[in-house]
């Protein structure tokens, strides 16, 4: 073989080389990210469940506090503990047991966004690194034709 094929040759073969590590370390480093990203979005996910109980919970000591203060207000008045001044208790306490309600079921609903996203981030990860397997295999089988093509020219007019 001519000098020159050798080095047609060569340069092929490395150049495959190159561009399938390249392909392999792309898909690699897209898996790395998407778990760290799934990661995240998984600690968000705990993150939002803990703040909805968190805000439930403030929101039903605030109640409480307004219960005590009607019942205060409606003692110092001198009504007692029936009639309309229940039903106004009552009615308070669903408003409130329903605001710390709506918390949870906010809360819930990011957090399920957040586990969905983070199930997508996985997917994402392990198509990339899919690509990056078939990149590799394509730059090889590439590499394999022109370094064919090279021998058969060289073949061919020497």
């Amino acid at each position: 073989m001519e000098p020159i094929t050798w080095a047609v040759l060569i340069m092929a073969v490395l150049s495959a080389a190159g561009g399938a590590y390249a392909s392999l370390e792309q898909g690699k480093a897209a898996e790395k990210s998407a778990k760290y990203s799934a990661k995240v979005n998984e600690i968000n996910a705990e993150t939002a469940n803990q703040q909805a109980l968190f805000d439930a919970g403030q929101t039903r000591l605030k109640n409480a506090r307004l219960k005590g203060a009607q019942r205060t207000a409606a003692a110092a008045s001198g009504i007692d503990d029936s009639g309309s001044v229940l039903d106004v208790e009552n009615d308070s306490a669903i408003a409130g047991e329903m605001e710390a309600l709506t918390s949870i079921y906010t809360g819930g609903a990011s957090a399920n966004a957040n586990r969905n996203r983070a199930k997508m981030n996985l997917f994402e990860g392990a198509a990339a690194k899919k690509a990056g397997y078939i990149g590799a295999g394509t730059s090889l089988l590439t590499g394999a034709k022109d370094s064919a093509v090279a021998v058969s020219h060289d073949k061919k007019y020497n």
